[in-house]
C-alpha cells in the first residue's frame, strides 16, 4: 500500500492503518495480517 511503504516520503501510516482495518472488518485477512505486522 502506497501509504504504507511510499519512496517518496509521502507516508501515511494512519490512513494506512485506517484503510487496513477497514479491509480486515470487511473479512480480508491480508488486510487483518498487515494491521498486525503494523501493531494494531
Amino acid at each position: 500500500m502506497i501509504y504504507q511503504n511510499d519512496s517518496y516520503d509521502r507516508k501515511d501510516e494512519e490512513k494506512a492503518r485506517a484503510l487496513y482495518k477497514k479491509a480486515c472488518d470487511g473479512g480480508d485477512n491480508i488486510g487483518c495480517a498487515e494491521l498486525q505486522w503494523m501493531g494494531q
